[in-house]
């Protein structure tokens, strides 16, 4: 099982006290141990600080005194708190089984410290092209962990689990007498979403080394929100059932890393389709370009060719960004589109590096069902 590049596993399913069935990683050949001995809980966060720290509302904040800003879906609530206590919870990472106590935190910080580098440089130099294989590897595994380390994960397990065995009922049936199902303890929910993100990286990694990788720009007086799920998927080229998977046709997954950078990655047949597009949209361009050149132009229709050449050369702007792997032009429909996107998958906390959250106050006043995550739905 890998976990992180350059990591080695023993290849044993080992936690402490006990064997269990939940894998824990190995470093150096060593178990990873990160349990606290001064009887205090533990607080780990399930969106880590590394990418809380380039979203505080004050980039020149001392180490460890960073700041944002957090908005509270459910009461409408904004303050701004220290990102060491924010989008977080108690002993997150650590679950007992057989009276051991397994933890996933170190193996996590040390995807964390990894990477941590490397996007600090990507969001100082806003470059793709700089990045090394070894890089790519590093985000995706991070990407990986990130889709499957939230609450909003553990919730949707619960809501699966929970739709199956309601189903079941419907149907007369006892979701007892089922083989190979049943239904599951918080604790053993907790367990089963560890086991996961141990293998995140192996399972899914390789769904976010395949999209093609673009940057999305905005600017500082309209930033990207962080939600408490922040790696989100969208579909512009299919709806419905099965269309927002990590390996769906036409899926684009978003994670903001900044407040004026967001990491985009693309179904390639996607990426292809828009540079076909292009193609033509340039070639149709210039035949009008040689049509009319040095010709005298009557008013309208010097208008619309004035409105030709302005979509033209915004089209020629975005795919030079894509070609060049670096932010695209500011677009406010955009960058609201990823902020809901964030409110949508949030399933309570919403974190910027201003205290604007006037987009998920529309949101929330268009459908008050927004204030709670959307509901896994079992038939």
């Amino acid at each position: 099982m890998w976990f992180a590049p350059g990591a080695r596993s023993s290849g044993k399913l080992v936690h402490r006290g006990a064997t269990a069935s939940l894998p824990i990683l190995f470093m150096e050949g060593r178990l990873r141990r990160d349990m606290r001995t001064d009887g205090k809980t533990e607080v780990q966060h399930y969106v880590p600080q590394v990418l809380l720290r380039l979203h505080a509302n004050d980039p020149s904040a001392k180490r460890g005194s960073e700041q944002v800003w957090c908005f509270d879906k459910r009461t409408e609530k904004v303050f701004s708190p220290n990102i060491r206590g924010v989008l977080s919870g108690a002993r997150f990472y650590e679950v007992e089984i057989d009276g051991g106590t397994i933890s996933l935190e170190e193996p996590l910080s040390m995807i964390e410290a990894q990477v941590s580098p490397i996007l600090t440089r990507l969001v100082q130099n806003q470059k793709l092209a700089e990045l090394t294989k070894d890089d790519r590897s590093h985000i995706a595994a991070f990407c990986a962990v990130q889709f499957v380390r939230t609450q909003a994960f553990r919730d949707r397990v619960k809501e699966l689990n929970e739709g199956v065995a309601e189903a079941l009922r419907k149907r007369g049936i006892n979701p007892v007498e089922v083989e190979n199902f049943k239904t599951l303890s918080n604790d053993e929910i907790k367990a089963f979403s560890m086991e996961m993100l141990a293998d995140a990286p192996q399972t899914y990694g390789v769904h976010f080394l395949s999209k093609y990788w673009h940057f999305v720009g905005t600017t500082i007086d309209d930033p990207f929100h962080l939600g408490d799920h922040p790696v989100v998927l969208d579909n512009d080229v299919a709806r419905g059932r099965g269309s927002l998977g990590l390996a769906s046709p036409g899926v684009t997954i978003y994670l903001p890393l900044s407040p004026t950078l967001c990491l985009a990655m693309s179904d390639p047949a996607l990426i292809e389709e828009l540079f076909e597009g292009a193609r033509k949209e340039r070639a149709g361009y210039e035949e009008w370009e040689n049509r009319i050149s040095g010709r005298h132009l009557q008013t309208e229709w010097a208008a619309f060719f004035e409105k030709m050449k302005e979509n033209h050369n915004q089209v020629r702007q975005h795919m030079q960004s894509l070609e060049d792997g670096t932010p695209s032009s500011y677009h406010p429909q955009v960058v609201m589109r990823v902020n809901s996107l964030q409110m949508l998958y949030a399933g309570r906390w919403i974190v910027s590096s201003k205290p604007d959250f006037s987009l998920p106050l529309r949101m929330i006043a268009d459908d008050p069902a927004l204030r709670e995550r959307r509901r896994v739905e079992v038939e």
